[in-house]
């Protein structure tokens, strides 16, 4: 009788260890930022009961659901909630189990977005982007970054700052490009650490090129999501846009993409990019190059470039012609940079030359971050404006493959800097006059640009339609060039 009302209490006792656990997992742990959700995920899964502790030691498998409120913890280990982004990240020790709460998130209409967060490689997401060619840099002069650079104390207002967020493999933050440039916010959101140091190298190239590109006024905030394995995960991006938003960017680059967007249907970086638009933060995405996984170079099929809330920007060469050899086109491309045979920051110290849709990005993100230097405050919708307005001052030369493949592009060439003749280009090559970079600071054009510009079979609009929004939705007034082709953008920058 004895032993048989011990085994009961045993029994009793171990559904109690089980069940606790459980429960308790049901309440979710509150975080009040990316940051300590970044931290959070990276401790260990507390086991439900003793027999549970092996498997706790395994990186659990996640799903991150976006929504006001959950009735429930979907039968998770444990439930992190960052309030101010409406985000839940679901942890299960059993992949089954991750897969069900799926299943049931996705039938909840009170979730707005949910997804499980697997692993993706660098060859996955950032191979497809660049490759090696043999020439050498020219887009910051012909796109008078250089100049602006060397001249900001002049065209540019003084005591004013602006940070770049760069979402990549990290950086060689002793390399001399980026020496006093990056952000002491900076984070490696794969070790959870602020050592940022990249073992991949394509981090080090897009914030290197930044900083390269910009005045010391502009700072590089280096956000690691990539680790020694070279591989990511959707979340660690996830967190890592919310941390720039958090910590004061006002530009993010985004050389990086998932292809096959439009079978997978990816969606996970959705609900922030809206948040950041509407918070004016300009965010760029590379639109991705041809490759196996991407064999038609369609920007519309790489996420996020195929988002409205995204400046997504394809690649021309040295002769401002867009290069098919390896630059994805399409409705999503807004705006095309200089992307091949582009000098860039390479490991140990040293630099090197590379082609690539990740490689014109920057480029723009760089003229984003000097026009908000101009014009604090410019928004989301504001900046990108302030890039195309000026129209007609260099046509694109497509080759007659990629004509007959894309339509719908708006090609003007412009020096993406400021606006008006300095960004157009008439104030002379490697020269920029303050004057003529007025719009930044009181509006209207240079009467003998706009005379210069007419004669070239130009027109500038510096009031131009503000477009109803990115990557669609209306287009800007006076598509004067709307029939040439080229990159398949709706606007073509250099």
């Amino acid at each position: 009788m004895k032993k048989r009302l011990l085994t009961l209490l045993l029994a009793l006792a171990l559904a109690v260890s089980l069940a606790l656990p459980a429960a308790a997992a049901q309440m979710p742990v509150e975080v009040s930022s990316a940051l300590e959700l970044a931290q959070a995920m990276a401790e260990p899964v507390p086991a439900r009961g003793r027999f549970r502790s092996r498997a706790a030691a395994a990186e659990p498998t996640r799903v991150v659901a976006f929504a006001p409120a959950l009735a429930d913890g979907y039968g998770a280990d444990r439930v992190l909630h960052l309030a101010a982004w409406q985000e839940y990240v679901l942890e299960f020790s059993d992949a089954a189990a991750a897969q069900r709460a799926l299943a049931r998130l996705r039938s909840d209409p009170d979730v707005t977005d949910c997804f499980l967060d697997e692993a993706v490689t660098a060859d996955d997401t950032l191979a497809g982007l660049w490759d090696e060619t043999a020439s050498r840099s020219w887009g910051g002069h012909e796109m008078g970054l250089t100049t602006l650079r060397h001249q900001a104390d002049v065209l540019l207002p003084a005591g004013r700052r602006a940070t770049v967020a760069v979402i990549d493999t990290g950086a060689e933050v002793s390399h001399p490009l980026l020496a006093g440039r990056v952000s002491a916010r900076s984070y490696d959101f794969a070790d959870n650490t602020a050592d940022v140091t990249d073992v991949n190298g394509h981090g080090t190239a897009t914030a290197g090129l930044i900083a390269d590109l910009t005045p010391d006024e502009v700072d590089v905030m280096v956000l690691r999501v990539y680790g020694d394995d070279n591989l990511s995960k959707p979340s660690r991006v996830l967190t890592a846009l919310e941390y720039a938003l958090e910590n004061g960017a006002t530009v993010v680059n985004m050389s990086i993409g998932w292809p096959n967007a439009i079978e997978k249907g990816y969606s996970f970086l959705n609900s922030v990019l809206a948040q950041a638009y509407a918070a004016g933060v300009v965010v760029v995405a590379a639109a991705g190059n041809l490759s196996r996984s991407n064999p038609t170079a369609n920007a519309d099929d790489v996420y996020p470039a195929n988002q409205a809330q995204v400046l997504t920007v394809s690649a021309v060469d040295r002769s401002r012609t867009f290069d098919d050899t390896y630059s994805a086109s399409g409705a999503s491309v807004d705006l095309c940079a200089p992307g091949t045979g582009v000098a860039v920051a390479a490991l140990s110290g040293g630099m090197t030359v590379r082609s690539g849709t990740s490689f014109a990005a920057p480029h723009v993100a760089a003229a984003a971050a000097c026009v908000q230097l101009a014009q604090p405050g410019a928004t989301a919708a504001r900046a990108p404006d302030a890039l195309r307005l000026c129209r007609g001052s260099w046509r694109a030369r497509p080759r007659r493959s990629v004509r007959q493949r894309v339509s719908g592009a708006h090609a003007v060439l412009s020096r993406p800097v400021v606006s008006g003749a300095a960004l157009c280009g008439h104030a002379g090559r490697g020269r920029l006059v303050a004057r003529r970079a007025g719009l930044l600071h009181r509006g209207g054009t240079d009467a003998r640009h706009d005379a210069r510009h007419r004669r070239a079979g130009g027109a500038c609009h510096p009031r131009a339609g503000r477009a109803a929004a990115l990557g669609g939705g209306g287009q800007p007034e006076n598509h004067r060039h709307a029939a040439v082709h080229g990159c398949g953008a709706r606007r073509v920058v250099l």
